[in-house]
């Protein structure tokens, strides 16, 4: 085989892979979203609320779970193919552990924030699905062999059979209680679908080994990585948590269904930027890399304003057509929360800039300093603006992350003033007449 062919085939090989994640992707979205919209118009503001806070309250520590893992298992799964059973085997039990330690820190949290034994219950629940979720380190192993379509396939299933449930416990106007139930299958039906997948393509999990020195040294690896989940799980979870400290669970329904619809675009520039990100590493060097950056850049922003503008005039619309009248104050929230993603589709996109150019330690840094910000803003505009405080806090951080902190940094300047560029809406319009012509 020619050398052109070997990379045709790879190049199927990576964009078939991709097209599958790329389809989980939207099928998951498109039906979580249905399904939220379905739950909270059945639950009403105050238990959609306690149900949104219970999930934001187990996700502030998830990072305990995942220690970090994921990118550095893959790379150890490339690099030793030949010893995949130790390295999973390992990394299964260190998640094990995390996941002890994530529930043994949530006992205290749980005393000292929530009266209601329920509350207490519902995230005890939630918290037990993620034993189930250790079971990850064999997405890690079909990453490293770009073999995604069987991930995306047992998150297909999961999504699915979560869905039909729920919707079950609407028909039947079961209470809230079956609805976390519900979590807690999801996540045994997607260990049960890896298990399978693993047994069919990977080999039997009775081969799988602990190795402490392995372990000491992914955890020295993969510490900075978990500070970073850290900061980022408080970055975009606190603000419910907050809300039910200092308003009522009504208001974090009303702000949960808000959030839930503007941060359902996310993914977008994850998938841009996996696209076009490889041409834009081939040019490194060359003049083309800077004007292929600032397409970039181009494009997530404006394709985030072309979203924020229509759905910020027809938030009172949108929140009445999907959630009803009882979730009114959200359209407010919804209208200020999706100019967030200015920043965060202009952030995903720059990430990718920063790893090319090896400044991927200071991600750590933007996103601690986001957490803070956010933690702050939060503390001084709730009380006062409610709930849309809460979504200018959001607004307030991720502009500190993306823009505001690495103008601090020289290395980093340049990228805010392509950002800058960006915006400048005169500069867009001239660019694309150019490019029509």
């Amino acid at each position: 085989m020619s050398p052109r062919s070997t990379v045709n085939v790879r190049f199927r090989h990576y964009l078939g892979n991709t097209s599958w994640l790329l389809t989980e992707r939207i099928y998951r979205v498109g039906l979580t979203l249905l399904v939220s919209v379905l739950l909270a118009r059945y639950l009403g503001p105050d238990l959609f609320g306690q149900f949104s806070y219970a999930i934001s309250l187990v996700a502030l520590l998830t990072f305990l779970h995942e220690l970090g893992l994921e990118s550095v298992l893959v790379k150890e799964l490339i690099e030793r193919p030949d010893d995949r059973a130790r390295i999973k085997g390992t990394a299964f039990v260190l998640k094990i552990l995390g996941t002890l330690t994530m529930c043994l820190v949530l006992v205290p949290l749980c005393l000292l924030l929530n009266s209601e034994p329920y509350f207490n219950l519902y995230i005890a629940i939630l918290a037990a699905g993620f034993f189930f979720q250790c079971l990850s380190v064999i997405d890690s192993e079909f990453q490293a062999i770009v073999a995604s379509k069987y991930v995306a396939w047992s998150l297909a299933v999961q999504t699915t059979v979560g869905a039909v449930l729920k919707l079950a416990c609407i028909w039947i106007q079961a209470p809230l209680l079956w609805i976390v139930v519900v979590q807690l299958i999801e996540s045994v039906v997607l260990g049960i679908m890896l298990i399978y997948f693993n047994q069919a393509r990977l080999g039997t999990m009775l081969k799988w080994t602990f190795d402490p020195e392995l372990a000491r040294r992914l955890i020295r690896i993969a510490w900075p990585l978990m500070l970073s989940g850290a900061a980022i799980n408080i970055y975009m979870k606190i603000d419910q948590v907050m809300i039910k400290a200092m308003l009522t669970t009504a208001d974090v329904g009303h702000y949960g269904v808000a959030v839930r619809i503007s941060e359902s675009i996310y993914f977008i520039p994850g998938i841009i930027t996996a696209s076009l990100f490889p041409a834009i590493v081939n040019a490194t060097g060359t003049d083309a890399y800077q004007r292929r950056l600032q397409n970039l850049y181009d494009l997530v922003i404006w394709l985030a304003i072309i979203i924020a503008i229509p759905t910020a005039l027809l938030s009172p619309l949108v929140i009445s057509v999907l959630f009803g009248e009882a979730y009114h104050p959200a359209s407010s929230v919804l209208a200020l929360h999706i100019w967030a993603a200015v920043f965060v589709f202009f952030g995903l996109a720059r990430g990718k800039w920063l790893v090319n150019e090896g400044l991927s330690q200071l991600v750590l840094l933007f996103t601690v300093a986001g957490a803070v910000a956010n933690i702050l803003m939060n503390y001084l505009l709730i009380p006062r603006l409610g709930i849309d405080g809460a979504a200018i806090a959001t607004i307030i951080s991720v502009a500190a992350t993306t823009v505001l902190v690495p103008l601090l940094f020289t290395r980093t300047r340049p990228s805010v003033w392509m950002f800058v560029k960006s915006v400048h809406l005169t500069r867009a319009i001239r660019e694309t007449l150019t490019y029509l012509r």
